[in-house]
């Protein structure tokens, strides 16, 4: 009995020190971006030149206010109440999204949505990009106003610091929350402490807390006026889809406890001390300030908080950083985007993955948009457009869970949904006034994106037609007979169909799906060998490779079905956290396939090359181009299961045709079969 209790106890403190480091490294990872949102959402409304307000009494009460309440409606209430919510198998995003409604029969509802969900995954991605550069340039933007020497060098120090962010990503999210999540929590400390500071010197910022400030500031500016002040207010959400996207990564409760415990009370006195500067100030008062957030800082504590907001700044770039490896790993295993090369980091958390490609494409975006608009108040205009764009795609696609899968009363999905999608679409509408100014630039990343995923998504389509129709018809028990009288022939089959051989080798193909039945199709890239050689493996092994749920599996874990005739089924696990390598599943079959030790194995792995009829349309010939384009640079079937160029491996091309009505392989029919 003592020692269960003894076991108990020590169970649960394991779990609390697990959860509390989740939430540490949560601070590090999702909660950077919003958090050092302080550094540039203030300056947006009153500092940002043409159309901002004059920080009058109603000015800032009414703007504190809604920013105040812009904070519990969509992060506290939307975000961490009903969007997390909405997880695919513990993963979230707009993938996640997208997986949830494709599972649901309404095709329909899932078609309209489609379009917007893949407008918005593309839209998060140059968020992602755009993150580094703005909130790294807010920082160091600080040390301009320390020194006016240093101004000129701003660009240069902020591309360091870039550099150094993304060259340390391979050392994956967990590693870097634990290092950062320290940090953010010496910087919402500070903020929190520097904004009382002005809190108890102008404590009639309090009134703020009160929406109907907030309330009366909207019915007393121009329309103007009020959308210049809502591109202000959805700065200071900005990073809020990180938090969704990065569900996987740390899951619902350490999320939901480092928000309430750190990050709103920290923000909230940050934002109120801003505004209790201005009211201390009064309109006349900002001649000179470029920064709000640095003007409440004491003097003596100036070079100190540049610093320390640097770091802060980079650990908010991490924030959509790890969204986007989530985002670009769940629309590869949708078939949106080609597979890239993943490295899961942590044995803990599946979600948890560095992706290298993706990497160096944020890094080099970044590096673009610093040197193009060279100032945090300049890279605002097009921040705001990619948020506000991603939260209203969000809204839409939670409304359909809402009633399709949570099975909602059609008037209440609408009636929560709905308040919160009115409240999208004026952040959308009010920051696509900045389009000319900036806002073009998340739309022309999400739209590359978008065209790139949905070619990728239809020449996959396109391919799985092909295959499909192929197989159909074609079982394995044909195969079987077709080896058996080739036994019984001493390898020879001939008649006035023609003649046909067995070779003496052992053969592995590697192929999609578990050949488990004989009444499954023969796979594709073995009536293509067999066509391109005239003959058949003497033996042929058939081999899948499953990717399971957990870090690690037994090791040899694999499953053999021995059909007879020389012809094996295998099925290989793997979790995670293993490197797929195919020899090495090859050395550990030789238990099982006695005929693998005393012979050498030729590797066979299937290969797609699509050609386009002049007979279809200009743009689906646009389309399959591009396909081919994104096939080149996808990580090859071989490289992907371990295996580098070498005498032992053989691709086998499939052609697949495409013309108006559908697309297929030509190859000529084995009779035999």
């Amino acid at each position: 009995m003592l020692y269960f209790s003894h076991y108990c106890m020590t169970t649960r403190r394991s779990r609390v020190s697990a959860t509390a480091l989740l939430i540490l490294a949560a601070l590090g990872v999702v909660y950077g971006d919003i958090g050092t949102s302080p550094l540039y959402a203030v300056n947006q409304i009153f500092l940002g030149g043409k159309g901002a307000l004059i920080p009058g009494q109603a000015e800032v009460l009414g703007a504190i206010s809604l920013i105040f309440w812009a904070l519990i409606i969509i992060v506290s209430l939307k975000y961490l109440v009903f969007v997390v919510l909405a997880d695919h198998e513990g993963h979230g995003g707009v993938f996640a999204l997208l997986g949830l409604l494709e599972a649901h029969k309404k095709k329909v509802i899932v078609a309209m949505l489609l379009v917007v969900l893949l407008l918005s995954a593309g839209l998060l991605l140059g968020e992602g990009i755009m993150t580094p550069a703005i909130s790294v340039l807010a920082a160091v933007e600080g040390l301009a106003i320390a020194n006016h020497a240093v101004a000129p060098y701003i660009i240069f120090i902020t591309l360091v610091v870039l550099t150094v962010l993304f060259a340390f990503q391979y050392k994956g999210t967990h590693r870097l929350g634990i290092i950062f999540g320290p940090i953010m929590v010496v910087w919402f400390a500070a903020i929190a402490i520097i904004g009382l500071g002005q809190i108890i010197a102008h404590p009639n910022i309090l009134w703020a807390l009160d929406p109907l400030y907030g309330m009366a500031l909207l019915t007393k500016l121009t329309p103007h006026s009020l959308f210049y002040l809502f591109t202000g207010i959805v700065l200071s959400v900005s990073g809020v889809e990180a938090l969704y996207a990065d569900l996987g990564h740390f899951g619902k409760t350490p999320l939901r406890r480092a928000w309430l415990w750190f990050v709103y009370p920290a923000l909230v006195l940050s934002y109120l001390g801003q505004g209790a500067f201005l009211l201390g100030v009064g309109s006349g008062g900002l001649e000179g300030v470029t920064s709000v957030f640095y003007a409440t800082v004491p003097v003596v504590l100036l070079y100190p908080m540049i610093a320390l907001a640097t770091l802060a700044t980079v650990v908010a770039s991490q924030a959509l950083i790890s969204g986007a490896y989530s985002l670009v790993a769940e629309a590869s295993a949708l078939n949106y985007l080609p597979r890239f090369k993943i490295i899961h980091t942590n044995r803990q958390q599946e979600g948890q993955i560095y992706l290298p490609a993706v990497n160096w494409f944020l890094y080099l975006g970044a590096v673009v948009l610093v040197i193009t608009f060279h100032s945090s108040i300049a890279l605002a205009s097009a921040y705001g457009f990619a948020i506000a764009g991603v939260m209203l795609t969000t809204t839409l696609a939670m409304a359909a869970i809402a009633i399709l899968w949570w099975h909602w009363p059609l008037w209440r999905g609408l009636a929560l949904f709905g308040v919160f999608t009115i409240i999208d679409i004026v952040f959308l509408v009010s920051t696509s006034l900045k389009f000319a100014d900036g806002g073009w630039v998340p739309v022309a990343i999400g739209g590359g994106l978008f065209v790139l995923m949905i070619s990728w998504h239809w020449g996959r389509q396109v391919i799985t037609g092909a295959l499909e129709h192929y197989e159909r018809g074609h079982t394995m028990s044909s195969l079987i007979d077709l080896k058996k009288r080739l036994m019984a022939g001493e390898g020879v089959v001939a008649d006035d169909r023609g003649r046909f051989v067995e070779a003496e080798r052992v053969v592995v193909f590697l192929i999609p799906d578990t050949i488990d039945s004989l009444d499954n199709e023969i796979p594709v890239i073995v009536r293509a060998y067999m066509r391109r050689n005239g003959a058949i493996p003497k033996h042929l092994i058939l081999l899948h490779i499953d990717r399971a749920k957990t870090a690690y599996v037994r090791r040899g874990h694999h499953s053999v079905i021995p059909f007879g005739a020389n012809i094996w089924s295998v099925n290989s696990h793997f979790g995670f956290m293993e490197e797929i390598n195919l020899p090495a599943i090859m050395a550990t079959l030789m238990h099982d396939i006695s005929v693998l030790k005393h012979n050498r194995f030729l590797i066979e792995a299937g290969a797609e090359e699509v050609h386009v009829s002049s007979h279809i349309s200009l743009w689906n010939r646009l389309r399959l181009r591009l396909f081919r384009l994104l096939q080149r640079i996808a990580t090859p079937t071989y490289r992907y299961f371990g295996i580098e160029s070498s005498t032992s491996l053989s691709t086998t091309t499939f052609h697949i045709y495409v013309d108006k009505s559908a697309s297929s392989i030509r190859l000529p029919e084995l009779d035999l079969l």
